[in-house]
């Protein structure tokens, strides 16, 4: 997609709304075929999608999501490694 050679240009909410509002041209054209059309984008919400970004989801009707909450749930290898470390910790104290 974005064949035009289009890139990030700025890291900053500008250049990510720019970037967006040309991927939203390219997909339009098959949308439009189909009778659909974008409402929702899923980021991980960081700086670049805010501000500008954010008002052209707006425009376009398109509902801004990102992650949930952090949940343990959601990380079970980092928890597990997170118990083995506590459990490590405390046989030592207990030694």
């Amino acid at each position: 997609l974005l064949g035009s050679g289009g890139g990030l240009k700025s890291k900053g909410s500008a250049g990510a709304a720019a970037l967006f509002e040309e991927l939203v041209r390219e997909i339009r054209i098959w949308t439009d075929r189909i009778g659909e059309k974008v409402v929702r984008v899923h980021t991980d919400m960081g700086g670049e999608f805010k501000g500008a970004f954010e008002e052209l989801c707006k425009r376009l009707g398109a509902r801004h999501t990102g992650p949930g909450g952090y949940r343990s749930e959601s990380n079970p290898l980092g928890e597990g490694w997170n118990r083995i470390d506590q459990e490590g910790v405390r046989a030592s104290l207990a030694g």
